[in-house]
């Protein structure tokens, strides 16, 4: 895996915003799915814009849905071009193949208990925590596809895909993302990414945090990541909101609206449930 911390040129550099929801960690969640969304933006016209806040930090139902319609309006003016794709699954058909890239990658040889700790690098991490990353890595993998092709459409040979700050990862302690490095570098996810390189006539591809005034705390309030957090939330709402088999009147389907109307302007994919054992 090609990471950098370096600065991205977006005359040269396709970048791609990744993320996921309820979170990445998804062997400490309750939920029975867990939904990754990768974002492209072919344009963001920052000044013609107001700051929106991300998702959790928007209080009550009523304010989340003025930011949704906020979004959708910016989208219909041109003021904002969002592309990517959305990948569900369900959290024990994730956490089992997690398990198996671990195992191909070399990490351990054997399933533990979750709370149990393994040693990587420098760091000792949890079981659990590790699978939810082995999960992590396989869906960034099969993105790869997806941004080349818009690179190659863009005239770049240059990819990137951003990620939100991993959770137990700081600037200075990358430990969750070491692990995500490691896992692809070391089984067939590899192979996708030199698939990706191949097929696209690329130079570089690879994976990194954002940085801002050398923090990633500021990158977290810039227009794409939030908006990537915005979508991403409002994929997880309508894999709910048809899963469960909600009403019109929950605040899933509600939540929903922009992920719907993405899928309708045609700029946006669902890619379903899959594993690979």
């Amino acid at each position: 895996m090609n990471s950098s911390g370096g600065t991205f040129d977006t005359k040269e550099y396709a970048l791609g915003y990744a993320d996921a929801s309820p979170s990445e960690l998804l062997h400490n969640s309750d939920s029975k799915y867990i939904c990754i969304a990768l974002v492209y933006f072919f344009y963001t016209k920052r000044s013609q814009l107001r700051k929106i806040s991300q998702f959790k930090k928007t209080r009550g139902i009523k304010r989340k849905l003025q930011t949704q319609k906020y979004i959708i309006d910016s989208i219909e003016k041109g003021l904002i071009a969002p592309v990517g794709i959305s990948n569900w699954n369900e959290s024990s058909v994730a956490l089992e193949n997690g398990k198996y890239i671990l195992k191909e990658a070399g990490i351990v040889t054997d399933e533990k208990d979750f709370s149990d700790l393994i040693e990587i690098g420098e760091h000792n991490l949890s079981y659990g925590h590790c699978v939810s990353l082995g999960w992590y890595s396989i869906v960034l993998s099969t993105f790869l596809k997806q941004i080349g092709q818009i690179a190659k459409i863009e005239n770049k040979n240059k990819v990137a895909i951003l990620l939100d700050l991993l959770p137990g990862d700081r600037i200075h302690n990358l430990r969750s993302f070491n692990v995500v490095e490691k896992i692809i570098d070391n089984s067939v996810l590899e192979e996708f990414q030199m698939e990706a390189i191949e097929e696209n006539e690329l130079e570089i591809m690879g994976y990194a945090y954002g940085l801002k005034d050398g923090t990633t705390k500021g990158i977290k309030n810039d227009f794409e990541y939030v908006i990537t957090d915005w979508i991403v939330q409002s994929f997880y709402s309508l894999l709910i909101y048809e899963k469960e088999k909600l009403e019109k009147t929950s605040d899933e389907y509600q939540l929903s609206l922009l992920a719907k109307y993405l899928i309708d302007k045609g700029v946006f994919k669902i890619r379903n449930a899959f594993k690979l054992i």
